[in-house]
C-alpha cells in the first residue's frame, strides 16, 4: 500500500513550477524556441501522486483492490502514467514558460523534442508561436478613397417595385387550363422510379417569369395541362441533369398591385406615393451611408496595416483569418464546397489575394490592440449593458434573451474587445483624410437592409 502523504508533495501547491529550469531563444518576432528541464524529484512526485490515486481502485488478477504493491502497480501501469506525466508536463512547462517571460502565445506550438529520462529528469525543446510585441504604431495621417454616394430615380423605382412584388397576390385561372408564360404553375415534384407517397414528394409554385429561356427546366410546362405530368430535367450548380416527374396541379395569374396612393397607405405610413418615394429615399440614403462608413473603416484597417510594415503577424492568426475569408466567399459564390475548394486548389491569383488580405486584417487588428491599449481604452461593464438594451430593441428580441447569450464569458470578452477596438479605429479615422472620387456610385437598397 502507498501512504506518501501527496499534500506535502512537492505537486501540492504547484511549488514545483519554480523548479523547472527554462531557457528562452528569439527566433523571429513572433517565434521562440524553449528548452524546458524538469528535475527528477518534481518527475518522482508526481508519479507518486498518480499511484496513489491509481491504487485504491487498480485492479489486478492476483490481488485485491486498493491491496496492489507499488511494484506491481508500476509495472502494470507504469508507460501509462509516464505517458500521462510527460503531456502533463509539457503543457506546464509551456505555461510557466509563458508566465516568466511574460509571453502572449498564440496555440501555435511545435515540440520539438521531449522525453523522460532513466534517471527521472524531463527535458523537452519547444517553438512557441507568439503575438509580436509593438512598441510604436504610424496611425496620423493616413489616406483612403471612397465612393461617395447618391440615390437617384432609377434606386427609388427599384425599392418601389420590390415593394409590390412583396405585395403580389395569386388569382386562380378558371378560363383555361393550359400553362402560358407570366402564369403561376403549382406543381408536385417527384424522382422517377420512387413510391408514390408524400414523404417522395414536394409541392412548389414556379413563375414562369416573360420572356421564358427555352432552355430552362421549367420551359417544358408552357403550353401543357393541368393534370398533366410533365418530364423535365433540373440542372445542379454542377451543371449535372437530374431527371423529375413534374405534375400541373393548378395555374394562377399574377396581381401586382397598382401603383397609387392606396398602395403607399397599405405598404408604410406614408399618405402619398409621392411620401412614400421620399421615406424610401431617407432609407436608402441612410443605407448607403452605412455602406459607405463600412467601407472608409476597412480601407483605414488596409491603410493601418500597410503603414506599419515592421509588423510580422503570426502564422497560425494569418491561416485562421485565410479560411474565415475563404468560407465566406464560397458563401458570396453559391458554389458546392468541393466545386468552390477546387477553384482555390487551381487559382493561384485567388488564393494569393485571399494571403494578402488575411495578413492584412491580422496586422491591421493588432495594431488597433497597440493603440487600445496605448490610450489606456477601457470599456465598462455599464456601457456593455447598454449595447445590450440596444440590440434588443433594434432586433425586436427579447432583452433577457439577448442578455443571456451576452452572459456567456467568450461572448461578453469578445465583445468587449471589439469595441476597445472600434474606439481604438475612431481614433486612427480622427487623423484620417478621406477623399471620395469624383463619380458617384449608384447604390441600389433593398428597403429590407435600409
Amino acid at each position: 500500500m502507498l501512504s506518501k502523504n501527496i499534500e506535502g508533495s512537492a505537486v501540492a501547491g504547484r511549488e514545483y513550477l519554480e523548479k523547472i529550469q527554462i531557457s528562452l531563444h528569439e527566433i523571429d518576432p513572433v517565434h521562440v524556441r524553449v528548452d524546458i528541464t524538469v528535475p527528477p524529484e518534481v518527475v518522482r512526485a508526481k508519479t507518486d501522486e498518480r499511484l496513489a490515486a491509481l491504487a485504491p481502485q487498480a485492479q489486478v488478477p492476483g490481488f485485491r483492490r486498493g491491496r496492489v504493491p507499488r511494484p506491481i502497480l508500476e509495472k502494470h501501469f507504469g508507460s501509462q502514467i509516464k505517458r500521462e506525466i510527460e503531456l502533463e508536463l509539457v503543457t506546464e512547462s509551456i505555461d510557466e514558460a509563458a508566465r516568466r517571460h511574460d509571453l502572449r502565445l498564440t496555440g501555435g506550438i511545435r515540440l520539438e523534442s521531449a522525453s523522460l529520462s532513466d534517471a527521472g529528469t524531463f527535458t523537452c525543446v519547444a517553438v512557441l508561436e507568439v503575438f509580436p510585441k509593438i512598441s510604436e504604431v504610424h496611425y496620423e495621417g493616413l489616406e483612403v478613397t471612397v465612393r461617395p454616394v447618391s440615390i437617384g430615380e432609377e434606386d427609388v423605382d427599384r425599392a418601389i417595385e420590390q415593394l409590390r412584388e412583396r405585395h403580389v397576390t395569386l388569382v386562380p385561372i378558371e378560363d383555361r387550363d393550359t400553362v402560358q408564360a407570366g402564369d403561376v404553375v403549382a406543381v408536385t415534384v417527384r424522382q422517377p422510379g420512387t413510391q408514390h407517397g408524400a414523404e417522395n414528394e414536394s409541392q412548389t409554385l414556379v413563375w414562369l417569369q416573360e420572356p421564358v429561356d427555352p432552355d430552362s427546366s421549367v420551359a417544358a410546362l408552357v403550353g401543357r395541362h393541368v393534370g398533366e405530368t410533365v418530364a423535365v430535367t433540373a440542372r445542379s450548380p454542377e451543371g449535372t441533369g437530374q431527371a423529375q416527374l413534374v405534375k400541373i396541379e393548378k395555374i394562377y395569374r399574377r396581381n401586382v398591385p397598382p401603383l397609387d396612393d392606396e398602395f403607399a397607405k397599405t405598404v408604410s405610413n406614408a399618405e402619398t406615393l409621392a411620401e412614400l418615394r421620399s421615406l424610401l429615399r431617407s432609407e436608402l440614403e441612410a443605407h448607403a451611408r452605412r455602406r459607405q462608413n463600412a467601407a472608409i473603416e476597412a480601407e483605414l484597417r488596409r491603410a493601418l496595416a500597410a503603414a506599419n510594415p515592421q509588423v510580422i503577424p503570426p502564422p497560425t492568426l494569418v491561416s485562421k483569418e485565410r479560411e474565415q475569408l475563404a468560407a465566406a466567399w464560397t458563401v458570396q459564390t453559391g458554389l458546392p464546397l468541393a466545386k468552390a475548394r477546387e477553384l482555390l486548389e487551381h487559382t493561384p491569383e485567388l488564393a494569393k489575394r485571399l494571403e494578402d488580405e488575411a495578413r492584412s486584417a491580422v496586422v491591421s487588428h493588432l495594431l488597433l490592440q497597440a493603440i487600445a491599449d496605448a490610450k489606456g481604452i477601457v470599456v465598462t461593464e455599464d456601457e456593455i449593458e447598454s449595447v445590450v438594451d440596444q440590440l434588443a430593441k433594434s432586433r425586436g428580441i427579447h432583452e433577457q434573451e439577448v442578455r443571456r447569450a451576452y452572459e456567456r464569458e467568450n461572448v461578453r470578452a469578445r465583445a468587449l474587445e471589439n469595441m476597445r477596438l472600434s474606439r481604438a479605429l475612431e481614433i486612427v479615422r480622427q487623423s484620417a483624410r478621406v477623399r471620395e472620387l469624383e463619380e458617384p456610385s449608384q447604390i441600389a437598397a433593398d428597403t429590407r437592409n435600409g
